[in-house]
């Protein structure tokens, strides 16, 4: 298990999760049919890979400069199961697989914010809660405007 008590150790686990999810966008993005989508998940590849570099090249002082903010939750994805990947997984499940993600990723995040004794990494553990959850809106929003309205 990665040692994420130092902020070292949570810097460098939070990039394995920002490389992983950029790779998971990608693919998804590389698989979809809708151009819409495929924006989407452009961009969060996209943004996960700025989140990756911005934690390479972290000044933490910074994190403490930034303003935490509340994130709507349209809690779509407490009412969903997980799926697995598939390479033929329709458009719903990609979404609710993407949406699964960021909300897994949230909640570590936040968790660890709540568990933290290190008033700089409880900071940047609310930081990275906040981008996961904006992440999620993204796809619940999606989900919602296009798979919920379907329905």
């Amino acid at each position: 298990m990665r040692e994420i008590s130092t902020l070292k150790g949570v810097i460098d686990f939070a990039t394995e999760k920002e490389a992983e999810a950029e790779g998971l966008y990608k693919n998804l993005a590389g698989q979809i049919r809708s151009e819409r989508a495929k924006t989407i998940f452009t961009e969060l590849a996209a943004e996960e890979h700025k989140h990756y570099n911005a934690l390479q090249n972290l000044d933490v002082a910074l994190i403490g400069e930034k303003r935490l903010q509340d994130i709507p939750d349209l809690k779509i994805s407490d009412y969903l199961h997980d799926v697995a990947y598939e390479p033929d997984m329709s458009y719903q499940d990609i979404l609710v697989l993407a949406m699964k993600s960021e909300e897994h990723s949230h909640g570590l995040y936040k968790g660890l914010a709540d568990n933290s004794d290190d008033p700089e990494l409880k900071k940047l553990f609310e930081f990275l809660a906040m981008q996961e959850a904006r992440h999620k809106l993204r796809i619940e929003t999606e989900y919602d405007d296009f798979i919920l309205t379907e329905d």
